[in-house]
């Protein structure tokens, strides 16, 4: 493994677990949300 490969792959790695974060935090708010809407009810 060169070390451009082992850098793009961390590169990658970082982006993707920016998405993954993003994604987990939008689906917790989706969840917060439809709780209290539920409580509310």
């Amino acid at each position: 493994l060169s070390t451009r490969v082992v850098t793009d792959m961390v590169a990658v790695i970082q982006e993707n677990s920016r998405t993954i974060r993003q994604t987990l935090s939008l689906l917790q708010g989706k969840a917060k949300n439809r709780y209290t809407n539920t409580e509310h009810s």
